[in-house]
């Protein structure tokens, strides 16, 4: 199933209970059937794409990171090209400039040497998160 397909299911369900007045449920329904398909993050892929623009990045890998207020923000993980020399500090505010959504903002951003990757070079994100996760959990043990 692709996310267009996907998002046409939300669309038709929506329809189909709008006279229920079952948004809330519709949401949940459509994330949970996201999620049960493998589906990304509809924000993330525009994160992804707003960073790849940048010349000195080569990849990019953006998550949801723990957050004890808000649940989850945005972090993003990227991979310069060899020879590059920027800092994460322009890369934030290439982000800030280039991903329209404030709420999809990446709240943190790190530099890797190399991004983890699957076999077929898709980046692997379960290691982008247990590394997101480590961090705000040692983070919160020392505060």
């Amino acid at each position: 199933m692709k996310v267009s397909q996907a998002i046409d299911f939300h669309l038709q369900y929506h329809q189909a209970n709008s006279k229920k007045n079952t948004i809330k449920t519709c949401e949940f329904v459509f994330f949970r059937f996201s999620a049960q398909f493998g589906k990304r993050d509809l924000a993330s892929i525009s994160q992804e794409e707003a960073l790849a623009g940048h010349e000195a990045v080569a990849f990019a890998g953006a998550i949801g990171q723990p957050d004890m207020h808000a649940g989850e923000v945005p972090c993003v993980y990227v991979e310069l090209v060899d020879g590059a020399d920027v800092t994460q500090e322009a890369i934030m505010a290439f982000a800030k400039t280039n991903i329209h959504e404030r709420a999809a903002h990446p709240k943190h951003l790190e530099i890797l040497d190399e991004l983890p990757k699957t076999a077929v070079g898709k980046t692997f994100k379960p290691d982008l998160r247990k590394r997101a996760i480590t961090r705000v959990f040692n983070a919160a043990l020392v505060n």
